[in-house]
């Protein structure tokens, strides 16, 4: 399904059909490049849009889930971002009352549980607020989460248990309150070459996509004011589009990035 921002001149199916000629994979092009298959050795894998079948649909399902992804991560003893369900639809009022507990005299953030790219996400001083615009809104579930001083947020590109890519966010945008560290809203990445990794950060996220059961995912993960670093979200469809697109540097990056992920579909 071709949904979200649209893209010209998208980079990943050239990257990808450069790579498949480079590891002798066999590359056919669907409804406007948006399809892709990579065939060798009598495995297909196919690629559609910015997702690959390479995760199974259920661990794709999850990375999609906020709330879900935070209670997996949280049962496994991962720090992450607290998200909680809510519906608009009117609710028992245990579900309500755990809820403002939990949010007691905290600035909240919603957003739709299943949202990209920015897409919905407010800030309200107080839950009742927030609550109030949920009641009203069109998208059929939310996730609600405590507003946090977040300095920084760093995005790492895991493939088969091993990070391939990491890179800081910086220049957020503020818009509805809310700092957005996409790069389709502005941010600027800043590429941390290997020796510099952070490796608290990257057992995070290589141990977030194990405890999901993804192969290939990108792992956001912010570092508060106080130091404190937690995984915000577990992406397993993602785009390097805006990153390619900062340097000749970062393009070389992103088609080396393809090369290594279209490689490791097929171990």
């Amino acid at each position: 399904m071709q949904t979200g921002e649209y893209k010209k001149n998208r980079l990943l199916p050239e990257a990808v059909r450069v790579a498949c000629e480079h590891l002798g994979v066999e590359f056919t092009a669907y409804s406007s490049d948006w399809i892709l298959k990579l065939s060798k050795a009598g495995k297909t894998v196919w690629i559609a849009g910015y997702k690959s079948d390479v995760n199974g649909a259920a661990a794709s399902y999850l990375a999609q889930d906020k709330v879900g992804t935070y209670e997996v991560l949280r049962a496994a003893g991962i720090p992450a971002v607290p998200h909680v369900l809510v519906r608009p639809v009117p609710a028992e009022p245990t579900a309500i009352a755990a809820l403002q507990h939990k949010f007691t005299d905290t600035e909240v953030v919603v957003k739709p549980l299943n949202g990209t790219g920015g897409r919905g996400v407010r800030r309200y001083k107080h839950l009742e607020d927030a609550l109030q615009f949920i009641d009203t809104a069109i998208e059929p579930a939310w996730a609600v989460c405590p507003y946090l001083d977040i300095r920084l947020e760093t995005r790492l590109v895991v493939l088969n248990g091993e990070v391939v890519l990491v890179y800081e966010k910086h220049q957020p945008h503020l818009e509805h309150g809310v700092k957005f560290y996409n790069l389709s809203h502005g941010a600027h990445a800043v590429t941390i070459p290997n020796p510099d990794v952070s490796q608290e950060l990257c057992r995070l996220a290589v141990t977030a996509c194990e405890q999901m059961n993804l192969k290939l995912a990108a792992v956001d993960i912010v570092t508060l004011a106080n130091g404190e670093q937690l995984v915000l979200e577990v992406n397993d469809g993602f785009s390097v589009e805006y990153y390619a697109r900062q340097s000749a540097e970062d393009r070389e990056r992103a088609l080396k990035l393809y090369e290594t992920i279209v490689a490791g579909l097929f171990l």
